[in-house]
């Protein structure tokens, strides 16, 4: 049997790297909802027309913009440096793309989700994880409609208006992740699987046309 000081020097290296990396624990083991989640985009129906992209644009709204609020109430309480969350938040582009589309729109009449309460630090980081991940696809996601639409169709909500640099934000929540310690893990797990199931389930709530 292999002790602590005969055991192979690869097992204990990766086990080391596990334990100090939480963003790449939280990637791990949030996968299979990740994709889950990117599936219920379904974006072969909800690119099939502009009318179609506009509804898909009124949809997410619904799923943004309480979370994000949700977001920037909790850090307006609470004593956090480094990551001004206000300044990640995108929902303010969807108006853009509707407004451009000939769909100006206010927010009233619109369902919206329920947003979590948020707590704690590993909580919130959690679903920061679901928003800033979703943030980066965003630049695919806009390539892809802008293939399939025309390169006059408004994606600044999907490239985040070339904003500020979305690898940057990435790393710097990647580093908020990891300085949490191995122990916050869990929490930060149950929060991001919680964001891209209310995703998938928002979506998947409403069939795309055909």
């Amino acid at each position: 049997m292999a002790t602590a000081a005969t055991a192979p020097v690869g097992h204990v290296r990766r086990s080391r790297t596990l334990a100090t990396s939480v963003s790449e624990t939280v990637r791990e083991r949030t996968r299979k909802a990740h994709v889950r989640a990117e599936q219920a985009l379904a974006l072969e129906e909800r690119l099939a027309s502009r009318d179609a992209y506009a509804r898909l644009l009124v949809r997410l709204r619904g799923y943004y913009v309480p979370l994000e609020e949700a977001l920037v109430a909790w850090e307006s309480r609470s004593a956090t440096e480094g990551l001004d969350v206000a300044a990640r938040m995108r929902a303010g582009l969807l108006d853009v793309d509707l407004a451009v589309l000939g769909r100006p729109h206010d927010g009233s009449g619109t369902a919206q989700v329920t947003p979590p309460v948020l707590g704690d630090l590993p909580q919130a980081l959690g679903w920061l994880y679901v928003l800033e991940g979703s943030a980066l696809g965003g630049r695919v996601i806009a390539r892809r409609a802008l293939r399939r639409l025309g390169a006059d169709l408004p994606v600044a909500f999907f490239t985040g208006a070339d904003g500020p640099d979305l690898g940057g934000r990435w790393r710097s929540l990647r580093t908020a992740l990891d300085g949490l310690g191995p122990d916050a893990a869990d929490d930060v797990v149950a929060a991001a699987e919680a964001g891209f199931a209310l995703f998938a389930g928002w979506l998947r709530s409403e069939v795309p046309p055909r």
